[in-house]
């Protein structure tokens, strides 16, 4: 791939995207434009980083071919723009879940490989503390129990910023499941490896806010038919600023968990405590990583065909959940 030196953001509306733009200035990296369909929104992202903006994505795109893509458009209309993207030969950062279910960005993933279009998806978690702690285990792969959960504060801030279409299911795909527990799955998989996962139990539920779209969701998993690992995912804390998210696994003869902030390692002889990078460093490190994959064109953290996968595992739950739904209402 050609080294390219900017970045254009698709969907300045979206909560991330001054995290991204943040992450990308910090690693001294050139942001060239901006754009959303919503014009207030692009006028805000785009003065805020002194950038022009655009509410015409095909506008934007031909004024700067030789960019970056990074995209955070809205789930039900990001496939018809990847395709555009794809079509340009312009490598593409796409923000998850990125479609509203597996089968819309299977096409994409398709057409993206076959044009050896470099992509990048940011599930941040995977540079968590935990999972380098993990591989300092010697007995890692003896694992027998793991636990993903990802719990955030009400959905009202949705509204409140304008982005009240995460609430609509046809637009976004669902609710926390999707859009918080796509972090919990990917990490299901990672763990996972190449062995056979089956949920074996999900529930969704919107009793919390009387939402459409679920406000809690769990799932329990078997790998390789004998390991298990359960998942929660919720816009069930109290306020915005109190969040709970905990990766947590065991093993023979130890334990390793984060929680928030603090890593945790016990074993025989004790526990050892320490703390780990919060998801600011996580982001921040995350544009580093986005300044690499634009000289080079590898994707350090993951890739569109690992988001496909964390989609589709997010798809079986969502089946389940409804299937055990109608057994238990009839």
């Amino acid at each position: 791939m050609t080294q390219r030196t900017r970045f254009i953001l698709f969907g300045a509306g979206h909560w991330h995207a001054a995290w991204h733009l943040d992450a990308l200035v910090g690693a001294g990296q050139e942001i060239a434009a901006v754009g959303a369909l919503e014009a207030q929104a692009a006028r805000r992202i785009g003065e805020r980083f002194s950038v022009p903006y655009f509410t015409d994505e095909e506008e934007m795109l031909s004024l700067f071919p030789d960019a970056v893509a990074l995209v955070l458009t809205r789930p039900d209309l990001t496939p018809a723009l990847l395709m555009k993207l794809i079509d340009a030969g312009m490598p593409f950062i796409l923000e998850k879940p990125g479609a509203c279910d597996a089968a819309a960005l299977v096409p994409v993933l398709a057409a993206a490989e076959e044009k050896s279009l470099p992509t990048m998806v940011p599930l941040v978690n995977r540079s968590m503390a935990f999972w380098r702690e993990l591989v300092n285990i010697s007995s890692a792969p003896a694992w027998t129990h793991a636990h993903f959960r990802i719990l955030a504060g009400p959905p009202s801030r949705y509204i409140r910023d304008g982005v009240g279409w995460v609430l609509d299911p046809a637009r976004s795909g669902g609710g926390a499941l999707r859009n918080l527990g796509i972090h919990a799955a990917d990490a299901a998989l990672v763990l996972a490896r190449d062995e056979p996962i089956e949920v074996m139990s999900a529930g969704i539920s919107n009793v919390l806010h009387g939402l459409p779209v679920e406000d809690f969701a769990f799932a329990s998993l078997r790998v390789g038919g004998s390991r298990s690992i359960t998942i929660e995912a919720g816009y069930c804390m109290p306020s915005e600023i109190t969040t709970e998210k905990e990766w947590r696994i065991h093993g023979p003869g130890w334990a390793i968990a984060e929680n928030n902030g603090l890593l945790s390692v016990r074993t025989p002889k004790g526990r050892n405590q320490r703390n780990s990078p919060p998801s600011a460093e996580q982001y921040a490190e995350f544009g580093s990583e986005m300044a690499r994959f634009a000289r080079a064109g590898k994707a350090g953290v993951a890739n569109l065909r690992d988001l496909v996968s964390a989609q589709m595992l997010i798809d079986t739950i969502y089946a389940r959940a409804a299937h055990l739904g109608a057994a238990s209402a009839n």
